[in-house]
């Protein structure tokens, strides 16, 4: 089995990656105007271990895809978690979509239709295998959950379901991004 670590020192850390820098500064200051910034409020978030275990769910599912990870049945994986942080914006975490299962239902719910500033951005599933797996014209969204190796991010598939596995997160072509905020109802 591989090291659980990446080839360099990249790391994907919530606490530390430019994503979090990005969306709480120029997103937010962009986004929202000064009536909208007063009732977003502040957020402490809890930053959890990426974990996984190569089942034969999750192998089955990697199959479909035409990729073989039988080699790694039944070994598990877990990544250092981040200090936890506190975020006017921020990415779901795999715990916020397993806590809110009864609303974010994976699946076709969860599938993210890109604009067309994400068409000029990222990545689309538009391949035959797209199209057979359900997932065709939609695009993966990022999670703030650390993947399989340091350099990996959790996120949301084109077809709809949580890849705690995780792809390398410095690869901006390769997913999207939802931010999530807290809304302070008056």
């Amino acid at each position: 089995m591989p090291e659980n670590i990446a080839d360099s020192d990249r790391n994907a850390k919530w606490e530390k990656s430019t994503l979090r820098n990005w969306l709480n500064n120029e997103f937010y200051n962009t986004a929202f105007n000064e009536q909208e910034k007063e009732s977003i409020e502040t957020a402490n978030l809890k930053n959890i271990k990426g974990t996984g275990r190569f089942t034969k769910e999750f192998v089955g599912h990697w199959q479909k895809w035409d990729i073989d990870f039988s080699g790694f049945l039944d070994e598990s994986w877990e990544t250092d978690s981040c200090n936890d942080t506190e975020d006017k914006v921020w990415l779901l975490s795999t715990a916020d979509i397993e806590k809110y299962a009864d609303i974010l239902t994976l699946g076709k719910e969860m599938q993210a239709k890109p604009t067309p500033y994400t068409k000029s951005k990222a990545e689309i599933c538009d391949s035959a295998l797209c199209k057979k797996n359900n997932a065709y014209g939609f695009c993966n969204w990022w999670l703030r959950t650390a993947g399989y190796k340091r350099d990996d991010a959790a996120y949301i598939h084109s077809d709809g379901n949580i890849y705690s596995f995780g792809m390398v997160a410095d690869n901006e072509k390769s997913g999207t991004v939802r931010p999530a905020i807290k809304i302070r109802i008056r």
